[in-house]
This record gives structure tokens, sequence and C-alpha cells, in this order.
């Protein structure tokens, strides 16, 4: 929760989530970890739709005004399979059909 980039008190208590494994989306809640743990659970109700060691897309948001929103650049953080940063980027890639 204190990827880089992330500025303190911007984080929300709630956030979407994606399962990459199976595209199941859900909300729920963030809790954080002992830093350094590099834990990322899913609890309550939504640990019924995901698994230890499943990919999951996680995405927080928060209310910004028209011009703050022309200005934003996103913050992707991707991680790898025992959750250390392997990169960070500002631009979302290019989906393809």
């Amino acid at each position: 929760m204190t990827a880089p980039g992330k500025r303190p008190g911007l984080f929300r208590d709630t956030a979407g989530a994606a399962r990459g494994t199976g595209g199941e989306r859900f909300t729920t809640y963030a809790i954080r970890a002992e830093a350094g743990s590099r834990i990322i659970s899913v609890n309550g109700a939504a640990a019924h739709k995901a698994r230890p060691g499943d990919r999951v897309i996680i995405c927080a948001c928060r209310a910004m005004s028209e011009q703050e929103a022309r200005l934003h650049k996103p913050r992707l953080v991707y991680l790898d399979e025992t959750n250390r940063v392997t990169r960070t980027g500002s631009a979302i890639p290019v989906q393809a059909a």
C-alpha cells in the first residue's frame, strides 16, 4: 500500500479487484499488512472469490475534478509471484481485441 509514487492519505479502504486467473470481479476492503511482508490477502466474503496463488488485479481510485482528471497519470505497479515490485509505469497498456 506504499508502492512507488503513492501519496499518503489517498488510498481508500475499498478496492476493486479481479482474479486474473478467472476474471471474476469483486469489491473488497484493504487492510495494511506488516511493512515489508509482501502480503496481499483477500478477507471476508471476498475470500471466496480468490485462492492462494491467484494473480489478482487491484484497482484503487479517488474522486477528482475534471481538470485533475485531464492531467492525471495512473500509477501502475507490477509484482512478481512473491509480490516484489518488478516495474512501475504510468501508461495503461493497449488491449488487444
